[in-house]
């Protein structure tokens, strides 16, 4: 991971989120540790920007939601 830091960062400046989509290695060690310790089980509070129909439920635009990445990080259809 640091090898892919100090390749694609350098040491003169800041990581950033621009950065993301070069960090390939680094995301997924990440993405890893997030889905096993589960540091974070409940997600910031987000808000719909429009209305949506997930599953037959009606959601109005301004809803506020909290995301439950557990949800996702242990479903294996999703992460194999």
């Amino acid at each position: 991971m640091q090898e892919e830091l100090d390749l694609v960062i350098g040491s003169n400046r800041i990581i950033s989120m621009d950065d993301k989509h070069n960090l390939h290695y680094t995301s997924a060690v990440i993405n890893e540790i997030q889905r096993i310790a589960n540091l974070i089980p409940i997600n910031v509070l987000h808000t719909t920007s429009r209305n949506v129909n997930i599953n037959g439920h009606h959601i109005r635009k301004g809803t506020m939601i909290i995301p439950q990445i557990c949800a996702i990080l242990y479903d294996e259809k999703v992460m194999r």
